[in-house]
């Protein structure tokens, strides 16, 4: 059994944070299971050993948490100003190909999650957009 990623974006309305809908290409690249980044987000299966970008930290006040575990969130731009490339990222992992086993640098791993940041970036515009996130 996997694990999956219930994910809510809001954007700063002047009324205060408001939920958006996302196409759904979008929210399947963002939502994809990828341990890799699961597990930098909020400790999620994190059989890589990869420090967490922050501290799990629930859902901001007044946000009802959904059933689920490792609730926390972030703001776009914080996403967007990790380095996917560097530090954790470079280490090489096991992967499998069609040639057969072989290695890669784990950042390889992020390139549709990197992707989809910014396509909302595109979507949502100079906004202000923070991601709600919680895994079952």
């Amino acid at each position: 059994m996997g694990s999956d990623m219930m994910l809510r974006v809001q954007t700063k309305q002047d009324s205060g944070w408001v939920d958006i809908d996302l196409p759904g290409p979008l929210w399947v690249v963002l939502t994809n299971r990828n341990y890799a980044v699961f597990g930098a987000l909020a400790g999620v299966r994190n059989s890589y050993g990869l420090p967490l970008i922050r501290e799990v930290r629930g859902w901001p006040d007044g946000e009802v948490t959904p059933d689920g575990w490792a609730a926390t969130w972030y703001d776009l731009q914080e996403l967007e100003a990790h380095d996917w490339l560097g530090g954790a990222w470079t280490q090489p992992v096991d992967v499998y190909t069609r040639d057969g086993w072989g290695k890669q640098p784990l950042h390889e791993r992020t390139g549709h999650f990197r992707e989809g940041l910014a396509a909302l970036r595109a979507w949502v515009g100079a906004q202000p957009a923070r991601l709600l996130m919680a895994f079952d």
